[in-house]
């Protein structure tokens, strides 16, 4: 049960990027998939110890480890860290929500480009107008039933991927209406685009604010660490491999940003639009049920950061006003945005999920558990915050500059 948590907590609107990841990087991308894993589960382990040092009573908050590890300066490192990195996933969960509604509009032929908004002004509109009532409201209880559809939504997309292939073997159907390369189209083995995969894999990866919660409702806590943080990463690597694998592997160069509009546009199982449908719908709602929590944990961390922030919003009214406040700048600039996605995940994945979900706690179990480490224990961790901190570069220069392409 512990597993399946672990594994729906982490799961979030990354999976349908996943074969747009692979087509970015080539199939040796899967490889920086493999050290990711790898990288966070190691960092996973690091988080946990840090919260078992804690001293009693104290609140069991990342800031708090913050603080014991590097005093006011670490409190507020990972403050700003945290900040940015739920605010940049913000983007991406709102542009999927409204990708999702106009992939249903053109499948229904509801509406074409000429008419009116056309499919994407329309849905950015609903989407937006959907998700306020998610904002304003104060009990995310019914919000939480919906949590496990991240698990539904990769299980519906390896099971028709499956299809598709088992369907059409030689990908009659693999070239997109934007394709303009040969058919089918082709494989690459490696390409520059591997880091900024990697950094899509690290938003996939990434949640480990999370895990302290998760392990106190065990049953058995000293379990955590030696078999649950295992069997979620490794199930983690199997589910989002398959997905990337089973994408790029149908429809290769030609993948794009998201696995379901692909599908949508051009497959097999196209003659049956009510299963793709219910995927995109599915999905959707999927990222739909995150939008809220992100707003109400960035709004968290900024009253924890500013008490007069918290003294201001002390009343039901002042809280809902500034949530709304942040989501209109989020819709602002998811707006703005709406067409660069992969981009958007390879930075908040590549620079901010790095920092809050490896490098930080890296460095934090390092100055609390130093004198009880090993040299070698010492210098791995040490490489991994290294190899972070080097990809968390060339992912920014990379992503920014294929943004401003």
């Amino acid at each position: 049960q512990t597993v399946l948590n672990v594994t729906n907590m982490f799961i979030g609107v990354g999976v349908v990027s996943l074969a747009g990841a692979v087509q970015l990087g080539g199939w040796a991308s899967l490889g920086g998939l493999g050290l990711a894993t790898a990288m966070f589960f190691t960092s996973a382990i690091c988080m946990v110890a840090c919260f078992d040092a804690l001293p009693a009573g104290a609140p069991q908050t990342y800031p708090e480890i913050g603080r014991l590890a590097g005093g006011g300066t670490g409190r507020w490192a990972t403050i700003v860290v945290c900040l940015a990195e739920f605010t940049g996933a913000a983007f991406p969960t709102i542009i999927v929500v409204w990708q999702q509604i106009e992939i249903i509009l053109r499948q229904t032929r509801a509406m074409g480009d000429g008419e009116g908004l056309g499919p994407r002004g329309v849905a950015e509109v609903a989407g937006t107008l959907l998700l306020v009532p998610t904002i304003l409201i104060d009990n995310f209880e019914l919000l939480s039933y919906l949590g496990g559809l991240g698990g539904l939504a990769c299980a519906l997309l390896v099971v028709l991927m499956f299809v598709n292939m088992v369907i059409d073997p030689s990908r009659e159907h693999s070239c997109l209406p934007n394709w303009e390369g040969g058919c089918p189209p082709g494989y690459t083995l490696a390409t520059w685009g591997i880091p900024m995969a990697s950094g899509i894999f690290a938003m996939a990866l990434s949640g480990h604010t999370s895990l302290p919660s998760i392990r106190t409702s065990m049953s058995a806590p000293t379990k955590f660490g030696s078999r649950v943080l295992p069997l979620s990463f490794g199930a983690m690597l199997l589910i989002y491999g398959g997905l990337g694998a089973l994408g790029y592997a149908y429809y290769g160069k030609a993948a794009g940003p998201l696995i379901t509009g692909d599908m949508s546009a051009s497959s097999a199982i196209g003659k049956d639009p009510f299963l793709l449908i219910f995927l995109n719908a599915i999905v959707g709602l999927n990222a739909y049920t995150t939008v809220a929590p992100l707003i109400l944990v960035t709004m968290d961390v900024s009253q924890e950061a500013s008490p007069r922030l918290a003294k201001a919003c002390s009343t039901a009214f002042s809280k809902r006003v500034l949530r709304m406040a942040i989501f209109m700048v989020y819709v602002a600039v998811s707006h703005f945005t709406y067409n660069s996605i992969l981009q958007i995940e390879g930075i908040t994945g590549g620079v901010l999920s790095m920092m809050s979900s490896l490098i930080l706690p890296i460095i934090f179990y390092l100055r609390i558990h130093w004198g009880e480490l090993t040299s070698r224990v010492q210098v791995g961790l040490y490489a991994i915050v290294l190899i972070g901190a080097v990809l968390a570069a060339f992912i920014t220069s990379q992503s920014i500059a294929e943004m401003i392409h």
